[in-house]
């Protein structure tokens, strides 16, 4: 996590929880990392979100905020709002450090019906409206992405590979019915719908249709936890679902 705080403070404050000193004990407690007063650059960041509609995720604000323009923001008219451009003091990269810091310390939610959209809060509006000051982390902590290969296909194609045959109707609505649940559930917990499994994972379960429950396992993007939260209701509807039947009650 970028976050600048107290590690232990910030763990208190997600569950609800304060805790006012620093621990003294974590890293950022014992070696404490440079900062930079952010207050403007999250009022740019935090205003671009509002004025762009709140459905936007990192890489299209940073565009804007540094006026490079895309088609599709020109078709929205969101190369003449004004926060367009106002931000080119900082590199892109940096503006997505920003827009992370923000997320990390709840200044900016996700939306859940939006992949990577980004919306206001009641913190966000502290920012914009009440003056609170901003701390970002001077030396941003890199992020590197992982490709995974699922086990029952590891040697051979990378889950991102994975697509539904499009040609044949039962893959393609069991598909469609994985992903609705998929939303029902990032609703009934607030949270984006990718955080529930991608769609490489969804893909996956349709291509593999397990037999068993522990059988999610050998899916690229199931593990433990995610199983004991979400894999009983995935695998009840691959258990009963019957390609005429689940296809005729879809039509």
């Amino acid at each position: 996590c970028e976050s600048p705080r107290c590690r232990r403070s910030g763990m208190l404050d997600y569950f609800g929880e304060s805790y006012a000193d620093g621990c003294g004990a974590c890293d950022n407690c014992a070696e404490p990392v440079q900062t930079w007063d952010g207050t403007i650059a999250a009022q740019k960041a935090l205003s671009c979100v509002y004025r762009t509609g709140q459905r936007f995720g990192a890489t299209y604000l940073v565009n804007v905020l540094t006026g490079n323009p895309t088609e599709r923001m020109e078709r929205l008219g969101h190369d003449s709002i004004p926060t367009f451009g106002v931000g080119k003091e900082l590199e892109p990269k940096q503006w997505h450090a920003v827009f992370r810091q923000l997320l990390a310390a709840g200044y900016l939610s996700m939306d859940p019906e939006v992949r990577r959209g980004f919306r206001l809060n009641e913190e966000s509006r502290k920012i914009l409206s009440q003056g609170r000051s901003v701390q970002f982390r001077s030396d941003p902590v890199s992020i590197k992405r992982k490709k995974y290969t699922s086990a029952r296909k590891r040697g051979a194609r990378t889950a991102d590979e994975v697509e539904i045959d499009s040609g044949d109707a039962n893959s393609v609505a069991l598909w469609e019915a994985l992903r609705e649940l998929r939303l029902s559930l990032s609703k009934e917990h607030s949270v984006p719908p990718y955080v529930i499994f991608h769609d490489r994972t969804l893909k996956e379960m349709v291509g593999s249709r397990p037999k068993r429950l522990r059988d999610l396992l050998s899916i690229s993007g199931v593990g433990e936890a995610k199983l004991d939260r979400y894999g009983k209701r995935f695998f009840d509807l691959l258990e009963g679902w019957s390609g005429g039947e689940q296809a005729a009650m879809r039509e």
